[in-house]
């Protein structure tokens, strides 16, 4: 497993994949195997889709290769993998909004947010351990880890 890809930005990893300096499939082979090595342990997908997420960046890296895809600029997340939470809806892939009441919903569409993912150039949906993943803050998911660290840090200064 490459481990060079871990704890890198979204933004070092999008500049490399435009550079080809690393190709979308070699970036979602190491997030795969990452996944596979820490899931297990942290239990952080409710779905996961890794045939989809390497098809996914097959097609990314077929397009950075062929330059433009359908004619237009490739987008600034292009080949990246990334998480989608699980009160995102993502086409085709169970979202349960963490609730075992709707453990069986599955997705029609893309919301919005995936879809404007997914024209940016994002190469997977629920791959996981990911520099990228758009959040939400319903029941304060962000908000409270955020501020518990804010207050420990300022308690440790």
């Amino acid at each position: 497993m490459n481990n060079d890809f871990a704890f890198k930005s979204a933004l070092e990893l999008s500049r490399a994949v435009a550079a080809r300096e690393v190709s979308p499939v070699e970036l979602m082979q190491a997030t795969l195997a990452r996944v596979e090595l820490l899931n297990p342990s942290l239990n952080c997908f409710a779905a996961y889709a890794p045939e989809q997420a390497l098809e996914a960046a097959k097609q990314a890296e077929h397009a950075l290769m062929a330059g433009q895809p359908h004619g237009r600029l490739l987008g600034r997340l292009h080949g990246l993998p990334i998480s989608v939470k699980d009160l995102i809806a993502v086409k085709d892939l169970k979202f349960s909004f963490g609730s075992r009441v709707m453990a069986d919903n599955v997705a029609t569409v893309d919301a919005p947010s995936v879809e404007r993912i997914r024209a940016a150039g994002a190469a997977s949906v629920a791959a996981g351990m990911t520099p990228f993943a758009p959040e939400t803050d319903g029941g304060g998911s962000i908000r409270i880890p955020g501020a518990l660290s804010s207050s420990a840090r300022l308690l440790h200064e």
